[in-house]
């Protein structure tokens, strides 16, 4: 007998997606539409959509990230103005406060996740606290204090905020799955309008494969700030459609579908595809040795015998002394600025650390130190007072998160990233190790790895290039952080659901492995 879906299931599934689609639709109309105040109607009805079902809002919200370059006004006059996600976060933040008036269960299901909050992310929270502030202290020092409280609400506050959004919504496996599928898809269509850039570019099949001449940028700050997003996105993929692919099965695993015909698989292969070219497109050196260290590290861990990567190891290591002379090239190439430039800034950068050791110079405001109108800047200072080998442009940032972090959010900024970063490697290994012993492990676990990889590619792209401060780059640093806690406590309820029989299987299955 066939299987029939309750109709309570069929009309819960129907407003899902009347939901979800009717949220995409009113932003995207919003955003090509901004015409207040008749486009103001639109954000009511994004708002009535949001209070049917807020996770839903709160998981589609990476949708709207990379658009923080194109402010949308509220009122006729264009003031005031915030970009989209923004808005969206706004949206959420409102529904949340009418929900607890007008609902006494949202009040208690909020009551219950506060006594609990620590229990799930204590490990985030006073770094979180550091980093929020060491922003605020850098203000009172800033040169640019109207763009520091700037970037202050838009790359310290609101992050933070949908952090704990995520924490407090995305209760289930399905709101799991919503919201990463919606950082991939973010990113699938900023690759996809960056190959139609590539392409209206293109003047000779050989410009293919010199992406220089193209340099894609989408509708993001820069090439770099696409190749950093597109490094969060293509590690997940890669890791759901290659990792677990030598593992010796187990008991009970003869049932389960070869890996060639697992639809997922292909579906993320295919899905790599668009994004490893807008990856290519960007040509930012930065991001593609990133990947490639992650990809090394996939390998390494699905193959787990060390001859063999320590002999591709090897190879590599001797293909990069053969072709030095390409990658010193690359280096000095006019597009990207000469290697002896980036140890300037990065010398700047150690300059203002060493005047500014305790508070910083406050957020953005490097470019007005590095190269001001002043005879002493810290460029100057840098070059030794010789201008001949001088940056030929300022630097918005010093392209290292390490120094970024100290120079604009002082030294408990710096710790309280360094601290994150530790949290989220101890929560992975701990989280990974459960997931062993719950009933979609494999799954689950390629998950994972592929969201530590992410985060692994835009730490490695981070050390020569901006890492967090841009708001779409703050708010995938912090989803990545919620999307963690958020898989660990659903492992963490489904292992505590277990009958005690079947967790000692699980555990023997564990050691067997």
């Amino acid at each position: 007998m066939a299987l029939q879906v309750p109709p309570l299931a069929r009309r819960s599934s129907a407003s899902v997606r009347f939901v979800g689609l009717g949220l995409c639709l009113v932003f995207t109309l919003f955003f090509f539409w901004p015409h207040p105040p008749a486009s103001l109607l639109l954000l009511v009805v994004a708002a009535a959509l949001a209070y049917l079902r807020l996770e839903i809002a709160v998981a589609l919200l990476p949708l709207t990230f990379p658009y923080f370059l194109f402010l949308k006004p509220l009122s006729p006059s264009g003031f005031p103005s915030f970009y989209i996600a923004e808005l969206g976060m706004f949206i959420c933040l409102g529904v949340m406060a009418l929900r607890h008036v007008f609902m006494a269960e949202e009040r208690r299901a909020t009551g219950t996740w506060l006594r609990g909050l620590w229990r799930q992310a204590g490990a985030f929270i006073p770094p979180a606290l550091l980093i929020l502030v060491g922003a605020a202290l850098g203000l009172l020092v800033s040169p640019v204090q109207h763009d520091s409280l700037r970037a202050y609400r838009q790359e310290i506050i609101e992050p933070l905020l949908y952090f704990l959004l995520m924490l407090r919504y995305l209760r289930t496996p399905t709101d799991l799955a919503r919201a990463i599928g919606a950082l991939i898809l973010s990113s699938l269509v900023l690759a996809c309008i960056g190959i139609g850039q590539g392409i209206t570019q293109l003047t000779s099949f050989r410009d293919v494969l010199n992406p220089a001449t193209l340099r894609v940028i989408a509708f993001t700050y820069s090439p770099n700030n696409l190749a950093s997003l597109l490094d969060y996105a293509i590690p997940i993929l890669l890791a759901m459609a290659l990792s677990g692919m030598r593992r010796p099965r187990t008991a009970g695993a003869a049932v389960q579908p070869s890996i060639w015909r697992d639809p997922l698989r292909w579906i993320c292969l295919a899905l790599l595809l668009p994004l490893l070219l807008a990856l290519y497109w960007t040509d930012s050196h930065g991001a593609e040795l990133a990947l490639l260290l992650v990809a090394f590290g996939f390998f390494a861990f699905e193959v787990r015998r060390w001859v063999v990567v320590l002999g591709i190891g090897a190879v590599g290591i001797l293909g990069g002394v053969l072709f030095w002379s390409r990658l010193a090239g690359l280096l000095n190439s006019k597009t990207h600025g000469t290697f002896a430039e980036r140890l300037y800034i990065w010398k700047a950068g150690l300059l203002m650390i060493r005047d500014h050791f305790l508070l910083g110079t406050g957020l953005h405001s490097f470019s007005t130190l590095f190269r001001p109108t002043a005879p002493n800047s810290y460029m100057l200072q840098a070059l030794d007072g010789q201008t001949s080998g001088a940056p030929q442009a300022s630097t918005p940032h010093p392209h290292d998160f390490l120094l970024d972090f100290w120079v604009s959010t002082g030294l408990l900024g710096e710790i309280g990233v360094l601290w994150v970063l530790g949290a989220f490697a101890t929560v992975f290994v701990r989280t990974y190790r459960l997931c062993a012993r719950l009933s979609q492990a494999r799954l689950l676990q390629r998950l994972l790895l592929g969201i530590a990889g992410a985060m692994l590619a835009s730490v490695i792209h981070g050390l020569v290039d901006n890492f967090y401060f841009l708001p779409d780059l703050a708010l995938t640093f912090w989803f990545f952080m919620g999307i963690l806690l958020v898989l660990r406590t659903l492992a963490r309820q489904e292992y505590a659901a277990l009958p005690d029989d079947a967790k000692q299987q699980r555990e023997e299955t564990v050691v067997a492995r």
